[in-house]
C-alpha cells in the first residue's frame, strides 16, 4: 500500500502542476520576460517548476521510510 500511496502523491502533484501552471509561468516570464513566440511559453514553463516545487514539498510532509527515492 505504501506504492501506491506515492503513486497518488505522484498522480496529484501532475495534477497540481496542470492546474497551477498559467500563474507559475506568469511569475517566469515576468521575472525573465520571456513569454514565448509563437508557443505560449507561460504554460510550457510553469508546468515544470510547479512540479519542481511540490514533489519534495509532498514527499517531505507525507511520505514514508523512502520518500527521498521518490524524489
Amino acid at each position: 500500500m505504501k506504492i501506491l500511496k506515492n503513486v497518488f502523491f505522484i498522480f496529484l502533484v501532475v495534477i497540481f502542476s496542470y492546474l497551477l501552471s498559467h500563474p507559475f509561468g506568469n511569475i517566469y516570464a515576468t521575472i525573465f520576460h520571456d513569454h514565448g513566440s509563437f508557443v505560449n511559453a507561460v504554460v510550457i514553463a510553469g508546468a515544470p517548476l510547479v512540479y519542481i516545487l511540490f514533489i519534495p514539498f509532498i514527499f517531505t510532509a507525507f511520505g514514508d521510510k523512502k520518500k527521498y527515492w521518490w524524489i
